[in-house]
């Protein structure tokens, strides 16, 4: 019976950090997601002129916000699809600082559509579990 009981605390613990793991790994996805959509809205309000410095600015927010969470969602993620949606994240941030309009906006949909993916990803599904 005590057997039963350690093993039973046990997989309540990891069924627990199972699902704290999704519940971080998808609102980090969203938060960043929503921050991406944010840099979107701006580059697309004055396209031709960089030189005020709030898409860098947004920029820098969503590049700050990932490097806090980076080693936690690779522990925890695909390896190849996070460190893609890191190339995405500091591509667009390198043509926001050269002011590249076209190419900002097209790295940036790609990244807000991958971390729209990863979140869905972290969700607690049976497809995802198999």
């Amino acid at each position: 019976m005590k057997r039963m009981i350690i093993v039973s605390v046990f997989l309540a613990a990891i069924v627990g950090l199972g699902i704290a793991e999704s519940v971080i790994s998808s609102s980090l996805y969203r938060r960043l997601s929503a921050q991406i959509s944010e840099f979107e809205a701006i580059v697309r309000e004055n396209p031709d002129d960089f030189s005020d410095g709030k898409a860098l600015k947004k920029a820098d927010e969503f590049i700050a916000e990932w490097e806090k969470w980076r080693s936690f969602a690779r522990m925890t993620s695909n390896h190849s699809t996070v460190r893609g949606f890191e190339d995405r994240l500091y591509t667009v941030r390198a043509y926001a600082e050269c002011g590249g309009y076209e190419d900002s906006i097209a790295y940036a949909v790609s990244a807000r559509e991958l971390a729209d993916d990863l979140a869905v990803e972290t969700y607690v599904l049976l497809p995802n579990l198999l």
